[in-house]
């Protein structure tokens, strides 16, 4: 107690950080099982998406296995398997790249410097051999800023030469 009387009751909460790794490659070699992109650039965008860590460099999303999230090597190079990670690279101008991966509606939704992608899986199945990735718009956006989803929104900012203006990204049927 101090000299009000009053006793305060301090706990300190401590975290710790570690260091984990990645899953190692079980099957193929460098060239038919390579390290994911993000292993040698910068991680430019982190999300989740059908129950897989997605990972985003300037140039590649890189999905990890279903359920699987550290590990980002094929499980065999013989076959393709649904489960298995992959990566995907938009279709972009010159120039473009990666910042932000955004859950939405079903999709995942692509930022890049001048454009929107829409990925997704043919019949609703997000697999290595099903997976695509669509252009959907071209915008630019304010990246300091993440896309953010709101019911059946998807907000971005976009710079203008006289401030910030908010636009609303709305996938049509095709999506």
């Amino acid at each position: 107690a101090n000299q009000a009387g009053i006793t305060i009751d301090l706990k300190v909460v401590v975290t710790t950080y570690e260091k984990f790794g990645w899953g190692s490659r079980v099957a193929g070699d460098e060239n038919s099982n390579p390290e994911p992109d993000f292993l040698s650039r910068p991680i430019q965008s982190l999300s989740s998406y059908q129950d897989r860590l997605v990972l985003a460099t300037d140039t590649t999303v890189t999905v990890s296995g279903t359920g699987d999230y550290f590990n980002f090597f094929r499980t065999t190079v013989r076959d393709l398997i649904d489960s298995d990670p992959f990566s995907l690279v938009p279709a972009a101008d010159e120039g473009a790249t990666i910042k932000h991966c955004v859950p939405y509606k079903g999709n995942l939704v692509v930022f890049t410097t001048n454009e929107q992608h829409v990925i997704h899986g043919a019949d609703g199945a997000f697999a290595p051999s099903t997976a695509e990735i669509l252009p959907a718009t071209k915008s630019s956006a304010d990246f300091f800023v993440r896309p953010q989803a709101v019911g059946d929104e998807l907000f971005f900012p976009h710079v203008t030469s006289s401030g910030t203006d908010l636009w609303r990204f709305h996938a049509s049927a095709q999506y």
